[in-house]
């Protein structure tokens, strides 16, 4: 198996069989995920009510593009780690910034998932109560656009 395996809407079934079995080993999720960019960036040490307000701009106006998935287990020991592309994004009339575009374009959009059908099949594996901890980067983003 490869460690870092690539997700599309062909094996997507597939893979996520393959990581709700390896829960049982590894039920410590690290998760990242690409954005076409922010919109708005909070200035460092700006009240929480502005960054509330810049978070909530940005949420209300990307769309994901890549979420990325690693198992480990309590004592740091790293299982295998998924990239899931969505296909979502339009370029034409979805928000982004333009350093974004490139790793667009350097993308497959049609053989993407749609996120719809990634969270209705991610949903039952995200509620067994099998992960015991996530691990995020800019998580508070992560978690609430998933």
């Amino acid at each position: 198996m490869s460690f870092i395996r690539q997700v599309w809407y062909h094996n997507l079934t597939q893979e996520l069989a393959i990581l709700n079995d390896q829960l049982f080993k590894f039920p410590v999720i690290a998760m990242d995920t690409e954005f076409p960019g922010f919109l708005r960036s909070t200035p460092r040490g700006a009240p929480e009510e502005h960054l509330y307000q810049d978070l909530k701009f940005n949420l209300n106006h990307l769309k994901i593009l890549q979420p990325g998935l690693t198992l480990m287990d309590e004592n740091e020991h790293v299982g295998l780690s998924w990239v899931f592309t969505f296909s979502d994004f339009d370029e034409q009339t979805d928000f982004s910034s333009p350093t974004s575009i490139q790793f667009l374009k350097n993308n497959k959009k049609k053989d993407g998932i749609p996120s719809t059908e990634f969270r209705r099949a991610f949903l039952p594996i995200f509620s067994s109560n099998r992960i015991t901890k996530w691990i995020t980067f800019h998580g508070i983003y992560v978690l609430l656009i998933c």
